[in-house]
């Protein structure tokens, strides 16, 4: 069977980093996604808001310290021009802030798994391979081990 176009998995819900690769899905049944929260999204956007508002506010007083007269129109394209800025501005450092917590929450995850991984790793091998503090195969658990024959053959 051909793979659908565009995916290296053969349509498998696997992309080509594993079953976490965007397009799967999440082991709650949801969807992976890249977005941020909608409470980090809901601030940033906010900040946006406040940050234009402070630059519409500063270009207005900028443009009427110098301008003497009818000055509606020259304060209104400061008001413009420095809410533009503004804005702007601090919207590339939003952009950046959620992406870095993107990339946080990835990394934590990811760490979580692998911890989780090598914890039952460890463990099986320990049941399995009769590491020290592990049980021998057949012996119940609160039976003292079995005493036989010492070296003098009694």
């Amino acid at each position: 069977m051909q793979p659908a176009h565009g995916d290296p998995a053969g349509g498998k819900g696997r992309g080509p980093a594993g079953p976490a690769s965007p397009g799967g899905n999440a082991p709650s049944g949801r969807p992976l996604s890249a977005l941020p929260s909608v409470q980090a999204r809901a601030l940033a956007f906010a900040a946006i808001i406040v940050a234009g508002i402070c630059g519409a506010l500063i270009g207005w007083s900028f443009v009427d310290l110098q301008c003497h007269g009818n000055c509606t129109v020259p304060n209104g394209t400061g008001s413009v021009v420095g809410a533009i800025i503004a804005a702007v501005g601090v919207a590339v450092v939003a952009v950046l802030v959620l992406r870095a917590m993107g990339e946080w929450k990835t990394i934590k995850e990811e760490r979580a798994l692998a911890e989780a991984t090598q914890a039952a790793i460890a463990a099986s091998s320990r049941i399995d391979g009769g590491e020290e503090g592990a049980l021998p195969p057949g012996r119940p658990t609160g039976e003292p081990p079995e005493e036989g024959p010492g070296p003098s053959g009694s």
